[in-house]
């Protein structure tokens, strides 16, 4: 309620609240959670990492790297874990996997995870100035990926009002990615948090086939999502 003080970091009351926001965007987003499938094709995503002025709302403009492998090949580093089964990522942030999805690929700064169909991106983004927004990271990711596709469509990207010490935003998009084995609907759901206070910065990214139903990918999403965001705040 207006005026209520702020949660204590690391209680309860905070990790109920990160997961029921993130109940809200995915139940806004609905079956749209959008880029999708990677079935014999090379869309992954691309590790972005940037320098904008601090408090800067523009999108930026420096991308580096994409991982060296597809998100089917198969993991070639074990996975560095943490307490309670999440896998430990750079700058003190984790992913726990959902039930039924494994570790799929891992590099120093990104962890993929899949149930076979569908993947998920925990990426820990580098770089990245105390005050930049959500909605610059999630934007400048996006127009990155969306080089890869055609007949695009996507949705706004939205700021998402999780805890004062984080910029929080949600965006998605859908479009065509023809490879070698013939063209495919993709859909992309990505979530980017800056933590304001030092830069602290993760992507969460769910890829999966646009032309199937995505009811079962909502609460895995959530989880894995929700795993990232405990870790920012602690």
């Amino acid at each position: 309620m207006p005026g209520a003080p702020a949660p204590r970091a690391g209680s309860q009351t905070k990790v109920l609240i990160i997961v029921v926001v993130v109940l809200v965007v995915l139940g806004l987003v609905g079956g749209a959670i959008a880029l999708a499938g990677n079935k014999g094709g090379t869309v992954s995503p691309t590790v972005v990492q940037t320098t904008p002025a601090p408090n800067s709302t523009s999108t930026a403009t420096t991308p580096t790297k994409s991982p060296t492998t597809t998100a089917t090949k198969a993991a070639t580093t074990s996975a560095t874990t943490a307490s309670g089964g999440a896998i430990s990522l750079p700058n003190g942030l984790a992913v726990t996997p959902a039930a039924g999805w494994t570790v799929s690929d891992q590099s120093s700064d990104t962890v993929v995870l899949t149930n076979g169909t569908a993947y998920y991106y925990a990426i820990a983004v580098s770089g990245i100035a105390a005050g930049t927004t959500g909605t610059a990271i999630v934007d400048t990711y996006q127009s990155s990926l969306a080089q890869k596709l055609t007949n695009l469509t996507k949705s706004t990207t939205d700021a998402v009002d999780i805890d004062p010490s984080l910029s929080v935003a949600e965006g998605g998009m859908k479009g065509t990615f023809a490879s070698s084995s013939g063209s495919e609907q993709l859909g992309v759901e990505t979530i980017g948090s800056v933590r304001q206070a030092d830069g602290v910065t993760f992507l969460g990214v769910l890829i999966y086939d646009a032309s199937k139903s995505t009811a079962g990918l909502k609460q895995p999403f959530t989880d894995m999502t929700t795993s990232l965001l405990q870790s920012q705040v602690k």
